[in-house]
């Protein structure tokens, strides 16, 4: 556990930072809450498995960790939500009343989802640069 922890902390404080950033300038106050949260239960995960437990991670690798991160923090509450609603609607759920609304609010979720992972994806790029850096071995993992 503590190898776990050394080796994300890093990623997952910077993760946090940029997420609630990005939500405090884009949403409403209320919902900054719930992209910190969605970006502390994510980061560590994710990171860990795409680059802690690596010798030697790529910085593509690192954009792609960063990406995954950036993207779930956006989707990590709604996504289970979409999939009830089509479950109990199908298709047909968008033909009725409420249909534009969904798929007004899917559409902006979605962006916002592919901006973070952007945003995240550079910010992950750049600590897998970074960290290998300060390891010792600069330019690290140039080749994912």
């Amino acid at each position: 556990m503590k190898r776990f922890l050394e080796r994300t902390w890093v990623a997952t404080l910077v993760m946090v930072i940029i997420v609630v950033a990005f939500d405090a300038v884009v949403a409403e106050p209320i919902w900054i809450a719930k992209f910190g949260i969605a970006a502390l239960l994510t980061s560590p995960p994710v990171w860990w498995w795409l680059i802690a437990r690596r010798t030697r991670p790529g910085i593509i690798t690192g954009a792609w960790a960063g990406a995954v991160i950036g993207a779930g923090t956006q989707l990590l509450f709604d996504l289970p939500q979409w999939i009830w609603y089509f479950a109990i609607h199908g298709t047909n759920g968008l033909r009725q009343e409420g249909g534009l609304v969904f798929i007004a609010v899917a559409s902006i979720t979605l962006t916002y989802a592919w901006v973070a992972a952007l945003l995240c994806g550079g910010a992950g790029a750049l600590i897998v640069l970074f960290q290998g850096q300060r390891e010792g071995s600069a330019l690290v993992g140039l080749e994912s």
